[in-house]
């Protein structure tokens, strides 16, 4: 059973990917000069993080972190930005 699932659509339709545990999953989405990427990874206590970057998108190679989306203590899901 897949930890991760990722969808996207655009000009040719709809895909998706799933990833494990063990792989994660890794997903960019990119405009000319700015885009994001978001790294899934589980922690060994089973726990999900999303890790999120701000890129320089199609035209560079500047990735850098911008925070990440966890569940707190509470059981909600929070976005913690870099700092």
């Amino acid at each position: 059973m897949a930890q991760f699932r990722a969808e996207i659509r655009g000009q040719r339709g709809e895909a998706s990917r799933l990833g494990s545990a063990k792989s994660g999953i890794k997903a960019t989405v990119n405009g000319w000069n700015s885009g994001v990427r978001v790294e899934a990874q589980t922690s060994a206590s089973g726990d999900d993080f999303f890790y999120i970057y701000a890129t320089s998108g199609s035209n560079g190679y500047h990735s850098e972190s911008i925070g990440v989306v966890i569940r707190d203590e509470t059981g909600k899901v929070t976005f913690i930005p870099k700092g």
